[in-house]
């Protein structure tokens, strides 16, 4: 004998079917957010080497869903080919511009000519394309007697 569907009933079994639905969606937005690759960092790049000291701070803009999750990030240089981590990159909301203002100290370099670019990426996950590259010279200050 087949039960007849009381209004209420349709309402749990449509309620089940709704609930489903909901966390099937919010699974694959989770799984595609920690999958996709982040956007590389923004850097302004300048025809002319830009002279440092090295003991400066460089700055980029950084694409991000949230501030957390831009200071969540694994930033990294590459100086002249070779990854640095950039340990004590940490990042702050631009309230003039959709993206957030990032900064780290330069890693250690060598006198002389430089190609830097910056990349980022997600702890375990994949890494951004690296930035424009900026070419610099490291010219330490002279130590006074």
């Amino acid at each position: 004998m087949r039960r007849a569907l009381t209004s209420a009933s349709l309402r749990e079994r449509l309620s089940v079917v709704v609930s489903a639905v909901v966390l099937a969606i919010v699974s694959i937005a989770a799984t595609g957010c920690r999958g996709r690759r982040p956007a590389a960092p923004s850097v302004e790049s300048t025809p002319k080497p830009i002279t440092v000291v090295g003991t400066e701070r460089i700055g980029w803009n950084q694409a991000a869903l949230s501030l957390a999750e831009a200071n969540g990030f694994n930033y990294v240089a590459y100086v002249d080919g070779v990854r640095v981590a950039l340990v004590d990159a940490t990042c702050q909301a631009d309230p003039q511009i959709s993206l957030y203002a990032c900064a780290a100290r330069l890693p250690p370099m060598s006198p002389g000519a430089h190609r830097f670019e910056l990349a980022i990426g997600r702890p375990g996950g994949t890494e951004s394309a690296r930035s424009a590259v900026l070419n610099v010279i490291v010219q330490p200050l002279k130590q006074s007697r």
